[in-house]
């Protein structure tokens, strides 16, 4: 059974309500070069965009419309080891998160091949 770490962000005041970044593996673990998901909640219909504040990538890149249950899901992908700060923005809130990330390679990406994206 593979353990999933989730990252939470304190709720904002307004706009997004809850904001996580999971890894479908090692719990703790973030390798550069592997990717993981971002998932924010906000109102039904709201748009959400998120960055990395280091050198990293969102799939899709542009802001996301949330869906009936609020929810709004991207990849991301941290392309250098180090500290992100990652973020979910919406108009009117913001929420963060800072994450560590470690060098690694393919092999630390679990095995699953849809996990690892080439640059």
């Amino acid at each position: 059974m593979a353990a999933t770490l989730v990252l939470t962000a304190p709720a904002a005041s307004a706009g997004i309500t809850d904001f996580k970044v999971t890894a479908p593996w090692d719990p703790g673990v973030f390798v550069a070069g592997c990717t993981y998901f971002a998932q924010a909640t906000t109102e039904p219909g709201a748009y959400v965009s998120f960055y990395d504040s280091q050198d990293g990538e969102f799939d899709p890149p542009s802001a996301i419309e949330a869906g009936v249950n609020g929810l709004v899901v991207a990849t991301w992908t941290p392309h250098t080891a180090g500290s992100h700060l990652v973020h979910a923005v919406q108009i009117g809130g913001e929420q963060s998160i800072r994450i560590e990330v470690r060098p690694g390679g393919p092999e630390d990406c679990a095995g699953i091949a849809i996990m690892h994206v080439d640059h």
